[in-house]
């Protein structure tokens, strides 16, 4: 799981799409979303700069991330944080 002083490299990294381990590091992103405190302003500042990215896959993040901070009790850790989770679907179909 990513610690606050990583997380602008991961996103860097995430955005890069010659980055080998974008995926992984994508999945990342979505874990620390399900296990971080929704109103912590470090995941504000985060999703700001994410929501203003060229990368589709950061924006996606950001998008459902802004839902389940608008909506905490909207949050299932599966989704999050599951094999089966967000980051097996990097963008909307």
């Amino acid at each position: 799981m990513p610690t606050w002083s990583t997380l602008p490299t991961l996103m860097a990294l995430v955005a890069d799409p010659d980055c080998p381990q974008r995926a992984y590091l994508l999945g990342s992103l979505y874990c620390l979303v399900g296990h971080t405190d929704l109103t912590d302003p470090r995941l504000t500042l985060a999703l700001v700069a994410a929501n203003a990215s060229t990368d589709s896959w950061l924006r996606t993040w950001a998008r459902r991330a802004d839902a389940v901070v608008a909506d905490p009790a909207s949050r299932n850790r599966d989704d999050w944080c599951g094999l089966r989770s967000y980051r097996a679907r990097p963008v909307d179909a």
